[in-house]
């Protein structure tokens, strides 16, 4: 039953955009259902990211709608080729993006034809003896891992900076990591 209104959701909406123009073969429509029953959709696009166009996965842009409204769990995801219709699976980014919004979200599951899927299956979660992987790292936590990484890189081009002077000890970046000059 959620399947047949997720699926004529993404229809109507691609029977809309064929009006249109239509897409482009590589798009596609993402319908998602939240933890409250509503449904977002979300068409894969551009968007303008520091002067460059950057692809935006239908996936994300449902969940941006769903997010917009207040909500962030998600319980089901249809995605599915703009112009065959054809149901599909969502890439891993996708799929890690849907799980940083909510702890819930390990329990979304994705819609098939003749078969759900859960996003943790998807995303490659299972693991022997039933065990699932640890949720992804937090986006904050991500951020943090990033800047000490550029601060540790920074401390190693000063200390090669510094080498540069002295005749006796290992020259360059891989030099003093390596111990050669």
């Amino acid at each position: 039953m959620l399947y047949d209104q997720m699926f004529g959701m993404a229809k109507d909406l691609a029977v809309r955009q064929q009006q249109y123009g239509g897409f482009s073969p590589q798009d596609t429509i993402c319908v998602v259902c939240s933890g409250t029953g509503r449904l977002y959709y979300g068409v894969s696009g551009t968007e303008n990211v520091g002067g460059a166009q950057v692809a935006v996965h239908a996936e994300v842009n449902a969940v941006r709608q769903l997010l917009a409204n207040g909500e962030n769990v998600v319980t089901s995801l249809l995605l599915v080729s703009a112009n065959e219709l054809g149901a599909m699976l969502p890439c891993s980014g996708c799929v890690q993006f849907i799980l940083s919004q909510n702890a819930a979200n390990r329990n979304a599951m994705i819609l098939l034809p003749d078969r759900q899927i859960s996003v943790m299956e998807a995303a490659g979660g299972a693991v022997p003896g039933g065990m699932m992987r640890s949720s992804p790292v937090p986006p904050a936590a991500r951020a943090a891992s990033s800047d000490l990484l550029k601060s540790r890189v920074g401390d190693l081009m000063d200390i090669d900076d510094e080498d540069e002077d002295e005749d006796d000890e290992p020259k360059g970046l891989f030099g003093r990591l390596f111990g050669r000059k």
